[in-house]
């Protein structure tokens, strides 16, 4: 997990500006086996091989492309209270911590965003969104556990 931070004091609030993104190297590793399995499929294809093995690696292959782009586009730019989300496939899209109305932790350790009801992004649990949580915390945005928000889904049934 990459982050920048740079602090700008104003008054009594700082601005702050880093950006969270997976480590570059996995892109670049993903890339390589996207890379392998396409040759793999290639040879397979003019060798002739069993129809299975050639679907095989045509999915190999286009997951690791999949995963190679996921882990190479997907960040979050946060810029005072500013935040810049580029999705798996380019789409960029522009949210303010006001308008965020809580976070809440999954079960496997992601950390989900929400405004009102609609997820608009989620932190793995690799990545390390601490300054993200933390900026949180300092603007009282609701952050939930994962079993407060089995109990809160319960109560809402």
């Amino acid at each position: 997990m990459k982050k920048a931070r740079n602090q700008v004091q104003i008054g009594r609030e700082p601005l702050s500006h880093y950006v969270i993104r997976s480590e570059i190297y996995l892109s670049w590793l993903f890339t390589f086996f996207a890379i392998c399995s396409t040759g793999l499929l290639i040879y397979s294809i003019v060798i002739e091989e069993a129809l299975w093995a050639i679907l095989f690696l045509l999915l190999v292959s286009i997951v690791m492309a999949i995963a190679a782009f996921n882990i190479g586009l997907w960040k979050v730019e946060v810029n005072d209270m500013e935040i810049t989300y580029r999705s798996t496939f380019g789409r960029v899209r522009k949210y303010y911590f006001a308008d965020i109305t809580k976070g809440v932790y999954k079960k496997s350790g992601a950390f989900r965003v929400y405004i009102d009801e609609k997820r608009i992004f989620t932190f793995d649990d690799n990545m390390d969104n601490s300054l993200f949580i933390e900026q949180m915390g300092r603007l009282h945005i609701p952050i939930w556990s994962y079993s407060f928000s089995l109990k809160m889904k319960k109560k809402s049934k």
